[in-house]
């Protein structure tokens, strides 16, 4: 027999930003955003102690890029220190959309990491993927998200 727990475990909890920017993806109409996937991040949090109480910092596996939520999947980027001031810390700042925190994750270009996307490579090599830009990232379509 099962005990179900009143609350989730810890880390379905730390996770669960992603599985909201999921969600918010689901209805997109970016080609690209379908690759998004909760289970290719890694949780970077418990590295960084410049981050500000409520932020996670998610890095995702493949592209080696950051995701930087709040509990409510509110995006912010980060902005690293003033170069003249090596001991000051970064700045979190939050961003106008998720369309602009989803874009730099550059999930366009996971077709050439992940051997199951393949069929979206259009036989293209690595070095030639940015013709395939334009078409997986919806450049000529409604990207809000």
């Amino acid at each position: 027999m099962r005990i179900e727990h009143p609350q989730p475990d810890l880390l379905f909890r730390r996770f669960a930003p992603l599985r909201l920017v999921a969600d918010q993806l689901r209805s997109s109409t970016v080609p690209a955003d379908a690759f998004f996937d909760p289970d290719d991040f890694m949780l970077m949090s418990w590295c960084r102690d410049d981050r500000p109480a409520g932020i996670s910092l998610f890095k995702h596996v493949h592209t080696r890029r950051y995701l930087n939520l709040d509990s409510e999947a509110h995006a912010y980027r980060y902005v690293p220190p003033d170069t003249d001031d090596p001991a000051g810390k970064g700045t979190y700042l939050p961003l106008a959309s998720m369309r602009d925190a989803v874009d730099h994750l550059r999930l366009w270009e996971l077709p050439w990491m992940r051997p199951e996307l393949a069929e979206h490579r259009q036989g293209l090599a690595w070095d030639d993927r940015w013709d395939e830009y334009e078409a997986l990232n919806g450049v000529d379509l409604h990207r809000a998200s």
